[in-house]
């Protein structure tokens, strides 16, 4: 809290007081009790796009769109209503419709009586902290080779899948999805080729799927697919269809040769094969093993 008559103050030295907060690169304002803006720096009125002369005796209300004003407003009375130091962060959309994040500083001040008597408030754009810190999460989230979810942020999202249908008490399906003989591609053609049917097959795959369908990599050449309300009969014609789909792609590698792959799948439901994930999971995998077990290329299902 500020311990300084800031009214007399402002009142008495406005212009010293200016030349001072114009110096510095972002934008600050001063507030007396009714939330009516005081004075501001040149920052300040670059950011709200009024002139100070006119900034001043207005309210948030004035300014800004109706639901951002109402949390500004809020967020004065509450920092009014319990002096000290304020901060927050909040979204904000210009009238050009670009989005912003911004973080809030803001402290009162009292009068020469001891009274609280306003605050004074700067704003900090953090939005490219933001946007990079979002960036940094879903990075976190993905394979790198193939750019889909990677087990972890399969896991999660198969939690919510897993959540939804016990609320709504409805079934979902998993297949564990296995590229046979995939050593060999890697042995006769190096990492890079084997790299390269990865990456499309899991490109491909994803092409056939819901938005709402689940596609993450489990491991190595292994994949997991989570179907939401989707029955066993379901999956199994999806999963036939993804097998002849595949078995059909031809995938050119960079030094001219044609590659091609089959796939082994094992397919789990909920609730037939358990209620979590790592029961649904292990099920599949099982299932998978079994396909292997019985040749390749085929669906197999969890017993």
């Amino acid at each position: 809290m500020i311990n300084t008559d800031l009214l007399h103050f402002i009142k008495n030295n406005h212009d010293s007081l200016l030349m001072v907060l114009d110096l510095i690169p972002k934008p600050i304002f001063i507030k007396d009790m009714d939330g009516m803006y005081l004075s501001c720096n040149t920052s300040f009125e670059t950011f709200c796009g009024i002139t100070r002369e006119q900034l001043i005796s207005r309210t948030v209300h004035d300014l800004w769109l109706p639901e951002q004003a109402d949390i500004f407003h809020a967020k004065d009375n509450e920092l009014l209503k319990n002096p000290g130091i304020q901060q927050y962060e909040t979204d904000f959309t210009n009238p050009n419709g670009e989005e912003f994040v911004f973080q809030y500083h803001k402290v009162t001040f009292d009068d020469s009586a001891g009274k609280t008597a306003g605050l004074l408030g700067i704003i900090f754009d953090i939005t490219e902290t933001k946007q990079l810190e979002h960036s940094l999460s879903q990075l976190s989230k993905l394979d790198h080779l193939t750019q889909i979810p990677n087990r972890r942020a399969g896991f999660d999202r198969m939690k919510q899948v897993l959540d939804d249908s016990i609320r709504k008490n409805k079934q979902f399906s998993v297949a564990m999805i296995d590229i046979d003989r995939f050593k060999a591609f890697n042995d006769k053609y190096g990492h890079t080729a084997g790299d390269l049917v990865l990456k499309t097959l899991a490109n491909e795959i994803k092409g056939l799927l819901r938005s709402n369908d689940i596609l993450f990599r489990y491991g190595g050449e292994e994949f997991v697919i989570c179907m939401p309300e989707t029955s066993l009969e379901e999956i199994t014609t999806f999963a036939e269809r993804m097998r002849i789909e595949i078995n059909s792609k031809i995938i050119e590698t960079l030094d001219g040769n044609n590659l091609s792959c089959t796939l082994s799948v094992g397919i789990s439901t909920f609730p037939e094969h358990g209620t979590s994930i790592k029961p649904l999971i292990d099920a599949s995998d099982r299932a998978m093993y079994d396909a292997k077990n019985s040749g390749r290329d085929c669906i197999r299902i969890a017993q």
